[in-house]
């Protein structure tokens, strides 16, 4: 597992809404997320969708690599959380302006 790139200031924030967090073992991680043609690994994945519990706000499921799987090391998965949240809050996945 490489660095992972932080979110710009504008995107790296707390998500208004609800998290749902999954630990997925790593090799798992790309076929679940069901993201097809991309060069590289996928680490981790989120998406925003309707908050079933609240209609009038917004969820985000986080999947991320269970520790131990694909080396993963438990210090890793703060930052992997940092770096989806900032997908939920709307950066886009071509990690413009990634600190």
């Amino acid at each position: 597992m490489g660095g992972v790139v932080v979110p710009p200031v504008e995107y790296d924030r707390e998500f208004p809404g609800r998290i749902i967090r999954e630990d997925l073992p790593y090799w798992d991680i790309a076929k679940a997320s069901g993201v097809t043609g991309r060069k590289g690994r996928i680490e981790a994945y989120s998406r925003v969708f309707q908050d079933s519990l609240n209609p009038a706000a917004q969820a985000c499921k986080i999947v991320v690599p269970v520790v131990g799987t694909g080396g993963t090391k438990a210090e890793q998965i703060a930052d992997l959380l940092r770096h989806e949240i900032g997908h939920c809050n709307g950066w886009p996945a071509d990690h413009k302006g990634g600190r």
